[in-house]
């Protein structure tokens, strides 16, 4: 769904908190999901794309992807993402990172194949090189998520 690049847009971003309720739930195996070039993924609505005109040395470039500089670009990314895990409450979502928690591996690789699923539906790619499947601990988002709990990163 192509995004508007102009319009101001008020939407909430994912508290760090939050990873801390897979803890919660006893969770024993973790995965951190990276998407590749994320923003650039998201097209921008047609009447926007002239709006994104830059000059180079081969002449008028215009942009018909999401850039990280736009105005309401993280924002506009958020709500794009949380409509695409909607109803999987897995995960634990923050732009571009997704945290995968699970308590068995059975349930994990199910987990993961409806995360990628839905992925995948919505056109999405992920960074293998950037993403860690099924592991005790993760790093995200400054902090180590684990089985014991959420602490900051040294």
């Amino acid at each position: 769904m192509p995004y508007p690049v102009w319009t101001s847009t008020q939407y909430p971003m994912c508290w760090i908190s939050t990873p801390s309720k897979c803890v919660q739930f006893k969770s024993l195996f973790f995965s951190k999901i990276d998407l590749l070039c994320a923003f650039h993924q998201i097209p921008v609505v047609e009447n926007d794309i002239p709006k994104t005109e830059m000059m180079t040395p081969f002449g008028l470039f215009e942009y018909p992807f999401m850039n990280f500089g736009f105005r309401n670009a993280a924002q506009s990314f958020q709500h794009f993402m949380d409509r695409v895990v909607r109803g999987l409450g897995i995960v634990v979502m923050h732009t571009d990172d997704i945290l995968v928690a699970s308590s068995s591996p059975w349930q994990h690789m199910e987990h993961h194949q409806q995360v990628l699923s839905h992925l995948q539906d919505h056109g999405l790619k992920i960074h293998p090189n950037k993403c860690i499947f099924g592991a005790p601990s993760v790093d995200f988002l400054g902090h180590r998520v684990t089985t014991a709990g959420l602490e900051p990163l040294p």
